[in-house]
């Protein structure tokens, strides 16, 4: 049997189809192609302003063409290229499936469903609509409405995706130079080389490559961001939470981090209004606190904190080192182990020696304030290029005197049984640390008389011990 193809020009008026046709229609200005439930067309073409192609629910439109002209889709279209100006309106239970739009063309996703969209003009999913699998290339814009939802959308070179208050998107990949706007909500983004992501809204588990970034600003939220290797993430007036840094993190003005993990080669720089909670520095890793920047709670766990603002309640454990810059100050710094540096200008108000061989340098007398809490054997504060002529320690004040001016320092909770040394640390300067308190004995031996090896008129005479902590 032989099918013969015909093609069918509607001008105007309105040609209905309801069942499975081979025919090829083509529709001009004023004209109508209605492919109603059960119909199924390929091929049609709907030309120009006031031309139009509609699908009902149960309908079916294969490899159409919409060119300068309109579709609505309320049942099935697959393959559609929707070209210079054209529109396809996706509503209620609508799908389209491997759509094209060109530059100037638009799609519209209302209460339905779109997949594996091409888009270089303008995609529109508002309340409702899912796009999946939409590819974003050069100038393609993808405006994700409130209600509205995509999922795997590929944002390529100049590229934008665009995420409105009460929009979800899901597994967005951002390639080169291509862009993400969130103002609601994003999940597990993947940001490549020369890719940008802008948080305003909330974005959680993106992943930052090599060469891309993440900028979180105006009250946006972004938790769970990992910033590989050469990845920048910077917030201003933000939030970003339990970031894992091996790259770059600026926290700038109202900016805040909490709960940053920086890896080896990592740097978090904390601004002028800026403050970070949290941070863990491993080895080879670094917090730059400057000047008008705030941390607190900060872990150095092999890593260096250096603090130009204020730094408090730092922990340094071992292979750790906090490095306090002029107009810095380092509040209660627990040292656990490590070490702690206090510039020419720079503050330790209070150090809290928590584990042993803990040791304070300061190039200045005026370097250390507040008390010196829980200092033991093993424990070191040295005080660097500076020639102390003589000290007293009444096991709570020790007093240096230096170039003629006394200097005092409180000590509370010193290891008990122990003496307290000032002496030169071998550079040029005075070391300060403990020792285990002598102990004398006297050992009764039985001589030939059966007294004590000491004569009977003489008493054992204890060492002279100087500067004890009791």
């Amino acid at each position: 049997m032989t099918v013969t193809s015909t093609t069918d020009v509607v001008l105007s008026g309105t040609t209905t189809v309801s069942t499975t046709t081979s025919t090829t229609y083509i529709v001009l200005a004023t004209g109508t192609l209605d492919i109603a439930s059960g119909g199924a067309v390929s091929g049609a073409t709907a030309i120009g302003p006031g031309s139009t192609m509609l699908i009902e629910s149960g309908g079916t439109a294969t490899n159409s063409a919409i060119v300068g002209a309109v579709q609505f889709d309320y049942g099935s279209a697959t393959g559609t290229v929707v070209s210079n100006g054209g529109v396809q309106h996706v509503y209620q239970g609508g799908t389209a499936n491997d759509t094209t739009v060109a530059t100037g063309g638009f799609q519209d996703v209302w209460q339905a469903t779109v997949t594996n969209t091409t888009l270089s003009g303008y995609q529109q999913v508002l309340v409702g609509g899912l796009a999946t699998g939409t590819v974003v290339v050069s100038g393609g814009d993808e405006y994700v409405g409130t209600g509205g939802t995509t999922d795997g959308t590929v944002i390529t070179a100049n590229g934008l995706q665009y995420v409105d208050a009460g929009a979800t998107a899901n597994g967005t990949q951002v390639d080169g130079a291509g862009f993400q706007y969130v103002l609601g909500t994003a999940t597990n983004t993947q940001v490549n080389s020369s890719g940008f992501q802008e948080v305003a809204g909330t974005s959680s588990n993106t992943t930052v490559s090599s060469g891309a970034a993440q900028l979180v600003v105006l009250n946006g939220t972004a938790t769970g961001t990992t910033v590989q290797a050469g990845g920048f993430q910077a917030v201003v007036n933000a939030a970003v939470n339990d970031t894992a840094l091996s790259g770059s993190l600026q926290v700038l003005a109202g900016g805040t981090s909490t709960n940053t993990v920086i890896a080896a080669g990592g740097n978090e720089y904390i601004g002028a209004g800026g403050s970070a909670n949290g941070t863990v520095v491993n080895a080879g890793a670094l917090q730059y606190v400057d000047s008008g920047g705030a941390s607190t709670g900060t872990i150095v766990d092999g890593g260096l904190q250096f603090v130009a603002g204020t730094a408090s309640g730092t922990t340094v454990n071992s292979g750790g080192e906090v490095d306090v810059g002029s107009g810095g100050v380092a509040n209660n710094t627990q040292l656990s182990a490590g070490s702690e540096y206090v510039y020419a200008g720079g503050t330790a108000q209070g150090i809290d020696f928590t584990g042993s061989s803990g040791t304070l340098y300061t190039q200045n007398t005026s370097g250390l304030t507040g008390e010196v809490s829980n200092f033991a054997v093993g424990d070191t504060i040295d005080f660097l290029n500076t020639s102390v002529t003589s000290s007293s320690f009444d096991g709570s004040t020790l007093t240096l005197a230096v170039a003629g001016t006394n200097y005092t320092y409180q000590f509370t909770g010193t290891e008990a049984g122990t003496t307290l040394n000032v002496g030169s640390d071998g550079h040029g300067g005075t070391a300060v640390t403990l020792a285990l308190l002598a102990q004398a004995s006297a050992s009764l031996v039985p001589g030939s008389d059966g007294g004590p090896i000491v004569s009977s008129d003489q008493t054992p005479t204890a060492p002279t011990l100087t500067h004890a902590a009791t």
